[in-house]
């Protein structure tokens, strides 16, 4: 198991040194200070997944966006969360996820594609088919 510990710019001198495994959120991008600190992370050789703050916001940040904000901020990243639905219906977050590693595709972009399962709230044969 590991431990990705998600830390606002502020916070992330308590991230312990022994942390490989980094969490980081798209909408804190924006941050130079915050993107430094992570690219130095990836240049030791940690793994940097970046989640597209779904939880944070209860929607994604869309795929076009979020490839523009990694192009523009100059994040380096192994892994990146596709879109995903909390709450709404699978097959939204499945086609989504399908759209986002086309888009990829067709970028010739190497990034990791994590899809994070979503449905109706209590649905969970629909959570378990996505």
């Amino acid at each position: 198991m590991k431990f990705g510990y998600i830390a606002p710019t502020k916070h992330l001198h308590q991230i312990p040194q022994s942390a490989t495994f980094h969490l980081i959120l798209a909408h804190l991008l924006v941050d130079p200070e915050y993107v430094a600190f992570y690219n130095k992370c990836y240049d030791k050789g940690h793994f940097i997944l970046l989640d597209n703050s779904a939880f944070e916001f209860g929607y994604p940040i869309e795929a076009e966006e979020l490839i523009r904000m990694i192009d523009e901020s100059g994040i380096k990243v192994h892994c990146v969360v596709a879109p995903d639905y909390p709450g709404q219906l699978s097959q939204k977050t499945i086609d989504s996820a399908i759209s986002f590693a086309n888009k990829l595709q067709e970028l010739g972009r190497s990034w990791q594609i994590m899809v994070v399962p979503q449905s109706e709230k209590g649905n969970h044969v629909e959570w378990l088919d996505c």
